[in-house]
């Protein structure tokens, strides 16, 4: 067994950046464990030990000794290791950066669930949106109060019942499995609203569509699986982070809710 040479993440890809910039090998990146062939003797052949190791580990043979533009980064005889991107244990997430309910994000079935959820929600629909909720569910709001049950609910719809219209357009999510079988998302999304009354309408969505407020939020949300649920899914717990004043604010103006709102 060769000796092992530990080298920083950045020498490492130097390394093969500059094989691959100075066409002395062929093939694809090695560390996905594929094979770089030598062209033009003197050259270096980089092959993978274990196609199956997470190590990445490659060996470095050099075919001549005589000095050549990569002798700076040849490192003769020996086995080449990149050191691990985390040094911690890490967990399989599913990750999209969305414009809107697009075929990205909608490849994974909690977002097309929580879409579902969202033409009802968006209606104001409070009877269609009853069966995308567990019995025990949760709503944290962004001041930190937390309800649950039959509470939640009000409070969740409670929330979004001052406004005319509304509109969550997705920026990001990150979808991971929760112990329990279920998923637990973590997403940012902008939110378009107008009030009542009308005004003007200072923001656009994708959809081309003008709105009159626009804040952005952000959403960590647990849904477990549940047979009789939509799509065989029900949400658990729905927890908000965002600043309401951009809206809050111009409701104050138009006389829609007092002052005290903002503190509340």
């Amino acid at each position: 067994m060769l000796p092992v040479a530990t080298v920083s993440s950045h020498r490492f890809d130097s390394l093969h950046a500059a094989l691959k910039r100075h066409g002395r090998c062929a093939g694809k990146n090695f560390t996905t464990g594929l094979t770089l062939l030598p062209i033009n003797p003197p050259s270096l052949c980089l092959t993978q030990i274990d196609s199956c190791s997470k190590a990445h580990l490659c060996q470095i043979h050099l075919f001549e000794t005589l000095r050549s533009p990569f002798s700076p980064l040849c490192y003769s005889g020996c086995l080449i290791k990149r050191p691990p991107a985390m040094d911690f244990p890490t967990q399989p997430s599913f990750v999209a950066h969305a414009k809107g309910y697009d075929a990205t994000l909608l490849q994974h079935p909690v977002p097309r669930f929580m879409h579902a959820h969202e033409e009802f929600f968006g209606a104001k629909d409070l009877q269609g949106c009853r069966p995308f909720y567990a019995t025990d569910m949760t709503y944290t709001k962004s001041n930190g109060q937390t309800l649950s049950g039959e509470a939640a609910v009000m409070a969740l719809h409670g929330d979004y019942a001052m406004f005319s219209e509304f509109l969550h357009e997705p920026l990001y999510g990150t979808i991971s499995e929760t112990s329990d079988g279920g998923y637990r998302l973590f997403g940012s999304a902008k939110t378009y609203v107008n009030l009542p009354g009308g005004g003007e309408k200072k923001h656009v969505d994708l959809q081309g569509r003008g709105w009159e407020c626009l804040a952005l939020a952000s959403f960590l949300v647990d849904v477990v699986k549940d047979a009789e649920g939509p799509q065989g899914y029900r949400l658990r717990s729905m927890q908000v982070f965002a600043d309401p004043t951009p809206i809050l604010g111009e409701a104050i103006k138009r006389g829609l809710i007092p002052v005290e709102a903002l503190s509340s």
